[in-house]
């Protein structure tokens, strides 16, 4: 399922990811501050907020609020066998 994005949200994005000569922010951070996806951010008053979203963390390698992506995973396990069959091959194991 694609993302649902709002234009401010993909104009942001498209200004972040493109050459760091034209990037929004390469002049300073008030650039970014001042892009229309951040309107009514109150960026004085951050610090004092309360976060929408609290994530509960067991421990510092916890990872149960990140989202699992198979094809990451398959990549790396391909990885994974690849650099064992060198190693194999190589007689490094």
């Amino acid at each position: 399922e694609e993302a649902r994005l709002s234009p401010e949200a993909k104009d942001l994005i498209s200004n972040l990811l493109c050459n760091v000569n034209q990037r929004l922010g390469s002049n300073g951070a008030t650039e970014i501050k001042s892009h229309p996806f951040f309107e009514g951010v109150q960026w004085e008053k951050l610090y004092q907020m309360e976060a929408a979203f609290i994530p509960e963390v067991n421990d510092e390698l916890d990872t149960q609020n990140f989202e699992k992506f198979e094809e990451v995973f398959e990549y790396f396990s391909l990885t994974a066998r690849l650099i064992h069959h060198q190693d194999l091959v190589h007689g490094e194991r």
